[in-house]
């Protein structure tokens, strides 16, 4: 792995995307100055880049700068090399929706991890015209205007979409103001935050609402999204089988909001306060703030999934911190990359 010099123009490359992609959102970057070309490292990830614990970003140089040199000092490209010069600089612009993230304190579980990565990706497709024309390469190649990206992560897309539009009352004026609450949101709030809109918007200013109504739908709603990027990362799966277990979870994820509403409207049996587990094995105990093992009481050993923003671990330079997100050279229902912090 070698440390990116920053008086290089590859360099200059990924800062303006990073640049860019702050100043499109608002929101500062968690970014520590650090470009790694880590090829070796990501290679056995199946990644084309993630971010580090502290701060640092790891990029596959023959994924995303070659691409971009080639763009750069080539006036006419090939329909393929078009597509991978658009790609390079998306898998960057993910991570750099990534570096936006703050972990808040605790750990994140895999429902969070599922919402954040739909966020990227959503950010990643929403910003990545202005990264490519910041770059100047539109203009020195304007086919790049006509092309897309595959998103790195389709079943979050597929499951969380319709959740979040199910929120805005499939109003797309609306679907900022949820966006923005879930992205402003710490990586480890991001399933209660869900389900505070979801009470928030449904039922309005309930007097359970925080204390039992919010704490039971992320309870309801956690199992629902938790095996979303396992959808997505694990390899051979069937693209039909992706999208089936993903509308799945979204239609899940509806159905626990819709249920709620009826209960706590008395039109189904109210809602139990106390310890709710639900079938991933998790519980959350409201008293404590906390998810407990329904197993056996006691918290939830999550060292396994502490890979994002400060874990368990002091963080340390080097592939063994995570916080990443990847990249990739992937079958097409697969990520495009786990492409973001650790997160993979």
């Amino acid at each position: 792995m070698e440390l990116l010099d920053p008086s290089t123009r590859e360099y200059g490359w990924v800062a303006t995307v990073i640049e860019t992609v702050s100043a499109r959102t608002g929101i500062s970057s968690g970014w520590n100055g650090e470009v790694w070309l880590a090829a070796e490292e990501l290679e056995q990830r199946n990644s084309s880049g993630r971010v580090m614990s502290d701060g640092a970003l790891q990029v596959h140089p023959g994924l995303t700068l070659d691409p971009l040199r080639k763009a750069y000092d080539n006036d006419r490209l090939s329909p393929g090399e078009l597509q991978a010069t658009i790609d390079a600089a998306g898998v960057v612009t993910h991570e750099s929706m990534h570096l936006l993230t703050r972990s808040g304190p605790g750990v994140y579980f895999a429902p969070d991890h599922a919402i954040e990565e739909y966020l990227a990706d959503l950010g990643t497709t929403q910003e990545i015209r202005h990264v490519v024309g910041e770059l100047g390469l539109t203009e020195q190649h304007p086919g790049l205007r006509e092309l897309s990206i595959q998103v790195a992560y389709p079943a979050t897309e597929l499951a969380l979409d319709p959740v979040t539009r199910y929120l805005a009352d499939n109003d797309e004026r609306k679907l900022p103001e949820i966006h923005d609450r879930l992205r402003t949101a710490t990586l480890t709030q991001r399933c209660r935050t869900l389900a505070e809109l979801a009470v928030e918007r449904k039922l309005g200013a309930h007097p359970h609402a925080p204390d039992v109504l919010v704490p039971r739908l992320e309870a309801l709603q956690r199992p629902a999204i938790a095996g979303l990027v396992e959808l997505d990362t694990t390899p051979g799966l069937d693209p039909e089988t992706v999208r089936t277990k993903a509308t799945e979870a979204g239609t899940a994820a509806i159905g626990a909001i819709e249920g709620l509403v009826d209960e706590a409207e008395g039109r189904k049996e109210p809602p139990f306060v106390g310890i709710q587990y639900d079938e991933s094995g998790l519980g959350w105990d409201p008293d404590q703030q906390r998810w407990v093992s329904a197993a056996g009481g006691g918290e939830l050993d999550t060292g396994h999934l502490r890979k994002f923003l400060g874990g368990l671990r002091r963080p340390r330079r080097g592939p063994e911190t995570d916080q990443g997100t990847s990249g990739e050279t992937r079958p097409a229902h697969q990520r495009r990359g786990s492409r973001g912090q650790s997160i993979e």
